[in-house]
């Protein structure tokens, strides 16, 4: 899912009950994209087989969005969140 057809979510407008309700789909494309990432690197199967990695690499997609919100939060300034 991208977020180009989320417009309330470039725009930081999208209410905790709608982020909420979004955080599945979030995991689901993440999880579809670490099986492809991961046996793509190292061979098909692979992911399949250290299901450690994948849980690594939903994590890292975890944090990294997160640090990439407050980061455009502090960039936004005070009163962004609004």
């Amino acid at each position: 899912m991208s977020l180009e057809n989320r417009p309330e979510l470039m725009h930081g407008v999208a209410s905790p009950d709608r982020l909420m309700e979004q955080a599945p789909d979030t995991a689901h494309v993440y999880l579809l994209r670490a099986v492809e990432i991961i046996d793509g690197c190292l061979g098909k199967g692979y992911a399949k087989k250290h299901p450690e990695l994948i849980a690594a690499y939903l994590l890292t997609c975890a944090v990294d969005c997160g640090a990439s919100m407050i980061a455009r939060a502090i960039q936004l300034g005070p009163g962004s969140a609004e």
